[in-house]
């Protein structure tokens, strides 16, 4: 479960407005979760590989909600999911790699009403009628059951004067300001829960393979001080150390591919993969995009080859070998190269496909 703590155990409501107080703490006990293996076709029974780690998700609600006050973080909450559903829209509009078995189609149709009731549900959070609620004020009815009067509040986006309401039916104007006890909170922390498990539902988050990425944590390091490096705009270098960064987080290594899990499913992952990024990571500037998006596709490329070099050089221990000892001891872990050397030997096919979908993604940016 997602926790997030606004100010400090020092702070109490009456000390500090709660309208100015910030989230400082952005923690997860977290329990196992099911993720989406491919594009429905094996179910959602399991973990295999994740094409992009899961703790790239939840990296990027703590990067996104720390520091925001609570309109702000229900407005980037809601924000995040309607790039979440313009990337759905966005991949499931792509011919080569939309399901054609019932499973998944039935699974799309899943998602997209998860999107719309989050989005409608999230909304009040930080706007009503209209008006950005840390800037709101409103009226409430002077008579009626507590539920009616919730109902019957006018809202304003300044404070009005007694010309702009009834004044004999309604009260005085009130700011409007959040509760932060546990109830309120309790509510974002499990809205935060739902949008990981959400993005743990998109077809292909998990591959049916065995997973061969270990460089979760240290990818999401390298990517912050990559990121960090960079001046006004990333130079040739920096970029590339995005990119590899970038790369060390993506786990697209299946031992074969099939009529269902082409070079264009793995073009299209790859692509997804930088465009998530590029949302998680509000440092990420758009003018930088171009540069570093080019630089995953060549360390993509890198990748691979490094991946095939490694099987080749791997030593693998005999019979009379024991498993620790030195001479039997390999450098990898053994495993089939049959989709890597198809992808290599497909590369041209691949890029086009990588730059086709990531035009695409990419219009979930915006």
């Amino acid at each position: 479960m997602i926790t997030v703590t606004f100010g400090s155990a020092a702070n109490s409501q009456e000390e500090f407005p709660t309208l100015e107080m910030r989230i400082t703490e952005v923690s997860q006990q977290r329990d196992t979760t099911k993720v989406y293996i491919e594009d429905g076709q094996t179910g959602a029974t399991g973990q295999r590989a994740h094409v992009t780690s899961n703790i790239v998700f939840l990296n990027a609600l703590q990067d996104l909600m720390l520091d925001k006050t609570w309109v702000e973080a229900w407005s980037e909450l809601h924000s995040l999911w309607v790039f979440s559903q313009n990337l759905l829209q966005q991949w499931y509009g792509q011919t080569a790699i939309a399901p054609t078995h019932q499973a998944g189609k039935k699974h799309k149709k899943y998602l997209e009403a998860w999107t719309d009731n989050a989005i409608d549900e999230i909304l009040p959070n930080f706007e009503r009628d209209g008006f950005k609620l840390d800037q709101a004020w409103y009226v409430v009815p002077k008579t009626g059951s507590d539920q009616e009067k919730r109902a019957g509040r006018i809202y304003f986006g300044h404070e009005p004067t007694a010309a702009e309401y009834d004044t004999v039916g309604f009260d005085v104007p009130l700011r409007w300001k959040p509760n932060l006890h546990t109830d309120w909170v309790a509510d974002l922390n499990q809205q935060l829960e739902e949008w990981l498990q959400f993005r743990s539902e998109f077809p292909w988050t998990s591959v049916d393979a065995s997973s061969y990425v270990t460089s979760d944590r240290a990818g999401l390091t390298a990517l912050d001080t990559a990121i960090d490096a960079v001046g006004v705009s990333p130079t040739g270098v920096e970029a590339r150390a995005i990119a590899q960064a970038m790369i060390m987080t993506f786990d697209f290594f299946p031992d074969d591919f099939t009529k269902t899990r082409t070079i264009d499913h793995a073009s299209a992952l790859a692509a997804r993969h930088v465009v998530e990024h590029f949302r998680y990571r509000p440092k990420i500037q758009a003018t930088w995009r171009k540069k570093i998006s080019d630089a995953f596709l060549i360390a993509w490329n890198e990748k691979v080859k490094k991946e095939i070099q490694e099987q080749k050089n791997i030593v693998l221990p005999t019979k009379k070998q024991k498993t620790g000892s030195t001479t039997a001891k390999a450098t990898a872990s053994g495993r089939p190269t049959t989709a890597l050397k198809d992808l290599i030997a497909n590369w041209a096919a691949a890029e086009t496909s990588y730059r086709t979908y990531y035009t695409a993604f990419a219009r979930a940016l915006s």
